[in-house]
């Protein structure tokens, strides 16, 4: 793809998901290559996350704010989020085909990886507007936040061919309750070591 696709793809998937979806889900790229994909989006992801915490130290803990280890660790972090990911995949794969979906597991993998992209640019502009214009940049990752699962249904939807964005929307419901069992129980693994040298990596 070259840097207009890419920029028409971008600006289609804010504004026509359904069709940016189609178009994707045409896109053949090896497996393998999705997943390295993935693994950079969590790395990079996380190093934007942590150069954000360096900017905006969270407040001190004396004040009662809490920052678990795994998101004062870019290392932590970055697994924490592929494992996230990963997962995400695959729940949207399985409880979608169990409930009449026809996605592939490509299918589902190569559109996960797209809105990391978008997700890691869009942290990027808001790194950026952060420094400058604080409630604007709050204000974008709000509406951001919100349009991103609106995004999510649709491409969930297009990828199982399923008639309707609820149906989609129901496997999110429960693709996300599964991910969060999984992630707390992954967090209070994590919680029970002594990471008092690993954060500081």
């Amino acid at each position: 793809m070259t840097r207009f696709d890419i920029q028409s793809l971008v600006f289609e998937t804010i504004r026509s998901p359904s069709t940016a979806a189609a178009r994707i889900l045409q896109i053949n790229l090896p497996k393998e290559w999705l997943w390295m994909a993935l693994a950079l989006m969590s790395v990079l992801n996380a190093m934007v996350y942590s150069v954000s915490l360096q900017l905006a130290p969270p407040l001190d803990p004396a004040d009662g704010i809490f920052l678990p280890p795994v998101l004062r660790s870019p290392v932590l972090l970055t697994l924490f989020l592929f494992a996230a990911l990963g997962l995400t995949v695959v729940m949207l794969h399985k409880l979608g085909r169990a409930m009449n979906g026809a996605a592939s597991l490509y299918d589902i993998l190569i559109l996960i990886t797209w809105l990391q992209v978008l997700r890691l640019a869009l942290q990027l502009v808001m790194l950026v507007l952060s420094l400058f214009i604080p409630a604007f940049g709050a204000l974008l990752g709000l509406v951001a936040t919100v349009w991103g699962v609106y995004i999510l249904a649709v491409f969930v939807n297009v990828a199982h061919r399923y008639d309707n964005t609820m149906k989609s929307a129901g496997v999110m419901v429960l693709s996300f309750l599964a991910i969060a069992v999984g992630m707390s129980v992954l967090m209070g693994l994590l919680g029970g070591f002594n990471m008092g040298e690993i954060a500081n990596v």
